[in-house]
């Protein structure tokens, strides 16, 4: 379906363990993010940092996600957050970072929330982050009962203080908000209707479950008047 893709979004997570903190091993990433550029040709890849990407510096994510050949608009200080124009619409990529404690910086968030104040007038703005919002109850792993509850960064996650401002996102009506980390998959919607797509007078959230498990995605289709967004489940994935 190359053909018919704007971009590919990978929210973050390239290693699966929070361990692999060496840059020999991150490093190692490389080959495989290069032949997923080859399949799609000129289609850009955009990739953002997840909490288990513990790469020791930001040479080492630039030298696997090739950041300086993106065609973004603008990247911050670290190039690990950008944007994007696509038809009127802003696309927006805000990276875990600030390592070893994956927070966000007071700068990140100044950068971000500066664009979004900028742009409130546009009908929709696309901001992809790996972490979802925690202080939505209905909303990715805080829906399910007993099972890693507070997860995801919450306004008043007091036990770190850089994480504070990150729900406000949910605040500004015109972001659709796509986010990873919950891993948890489509079928879920079947007991809890909005663990996977939320709205409640905030920003639309999208949880886009692991690719790992049973490779699992989304193809995202912008239309003037409405957006749709098709789970995809390679269930022949499964081991």
């Amino acid at each position: 379906i190359k053909d018919d893709l704007d971009f590919v979004a990978f929210n973050g997570d390239c290693l699966l363990e929070s361990g692999n903190t060496s840059s020999d091993v991150f490093r190692a990433l490389k080959p495989i993010f290069d032949s997923y550029r080859a399949k799609l040709e000129t289609v850009p890849l955009y990739m953002i940092c997840g909490n288990h990407d513990m790469s020791p510096s930001v040479d080492d994510w630039k030298y696997v996600s090739q950041c300086a050949d993106w065609s973004v608009t603008q990247y911050n200080a670290d190039r690990t957050c950008y944007y994007k124009e696509i038809n009127g619409d802003l696309f927006i990529w805000f990276s875990v970072w600030n390592l070893p404690s994956f927070n966000y910086t007071m700068e990140m968030y100044t950068w971000l929330f500066n664009l979004l104040d900028a742009n409130a007038g546009r009908k929709r703005i696309f901001l992809f982050t790996h972490w979802f919002d925690g202080s939505v109850d209905e909303f990715g792993w805080r829906a399910l009962a007993g099972q890693h509850y507070n997860n995801g960064w919450a306004t008043t996650d007091a036990s770190h203080a850089t994480r504070g401002p990150f729900g406000q996102i949910k605040n500004y009506k015109n972001v659709i908000w796509f986010s990873g980390h919950s891993h948890t998959n489509w079928e879920y919607e079947d007991t809890y209707p909005t663990i996977k797509v939320h709205s409640n007078n905030t920003a639309k959230m999208v949880s886009i479950p692991a690719l790992y498990t049973d490779g699992q995605l989304a193809v995202v289709e912008v239309y003037s008047n409405m957006v749709v967004v098709k789970p995809y489940t390679d269930r022949k994935s499964v081991v």
